[in-house]
């Protein structure tokens, strides 16, 4: 339904079906809000709105991304969009096709050019104060599971980069070179964990795995490892919670034999020996 401007009412008017149907059933209608179904990419336009709220429903399982444009902000203080990825398919480890939400010409979201969606059923929801559009509410899930095709062997208690090259999940791209990147626009707090299972050719070897930040072990929570005496060969755990990344920090996993002219190799297989990242809280730089 349409929205009509509020009636004044005159002394002693009669209130007829009419009148009140497009003053006040048609309004009440009206502030639901609209709800839009677009499975290609979309720009926003005034007449999608019902009062001052539309929700974009996108469905990414052609397999291709979308790309939703907002309206141009001026004139528009107040409105609310909401965008949600309501249907993708998920394979190879991430949605075949993401949605990208673009802010019209130059205009910003929260700062940034544009957010994304990766996972179903994430969504964004935006208000407008005239001059650009502000979160006000989302879901953007950045997570990432990666483990090793096959054994990394460390030497002569050296630190050797363990190589995550298979995918179990990587809803936004974010692994290479065995290295998980925080992408553009989703700098925030990270919970990192691992598990590992090493066998030494040193009786009694103990066994150090560190996270490495942006090449190096750094200072801090980077600079710290953990060690475990090698009992038959059974997983242990690594975990770092809360961490605070900015967009394009590198976080690799290396490990190494504390005794020297020793090696160790680091068994394959996503139970075995894996790494995990998970978004927890974004600080959208």
């Amino acid at each position: 339904m349409a929205w009509t401007d509020p009636r004044t009412w005159a002394s002693g008017e009669l209130v007829t079906a009419a009148i009140m149907n497009s003053a006040v059933r048609d309004n009440l209608d009206a502030v639901q809000g609209a709800v839009i179904s677009k499975s290609a990419g979309y720009t926003i336009v005034a007449a999608d709105f019902a009062g001052g709220v539309v929700t974009v429903k996108v469905d990414t399982t052609g397999g291709s991304d979308v790309t939703i444009v907002l309206p141009a902000a001026s004139g528009l203080a107040g409105y609310r969009v909401n965008v949600v990825l309501a249907d993708a398919t998920f394979s190879a480890g991430k949605s075949t096709g993401i949605v990208i939400v673009d802010g019209h010409s130059s205009e910003l979201i929260n700062g940034l050019a544009s957010t994304k969606l990766f996972l179903e059923f994430d969504h964004v929801s935006m208000t407008c104060d005239g001059t650009g559009w502000y979160i006000t509410e989302e879901r953007s899930t950045v997570v990432a599971s990666y483990y090793p095709a096959s054994d990394t062997s460390a030497n002569d208690n050296t630190w050797t980069q363990i190589a995550l090259d298979t995918v179990l999940i990587d809803s936004a791209n974010a692994c290479s070179s065995s290295n998980f990147t925080v992408p553009v626009g989703y700098a925030g707090i990270y919970q990192l964990n691992s598990v590992m299972r090493f066998h030494s050719t040193a009786s009694g070897d103990t066994f150090h795995l560190s996270y490495y930040l942006n090449g190096s072990q750094g200072t801090g929570w980077a600079s710290s490892y953990i060690t475990w005496q090698e009992d038959a060969g059974r997983p242990s755990g690594f975990a770092q919670t809360q961490v605070l990344l900015d967009a394009g920090d590198v976080i690799a996993l290396y490990g190494k034999p504390a005794i020297a002219a020793a090696s160790v190799d680091m068994d394959e297989g996503p139970l075995l020996c894996c790494f995990n990242a998970l978004l927890v809280k974004r600080t959208y730089a």
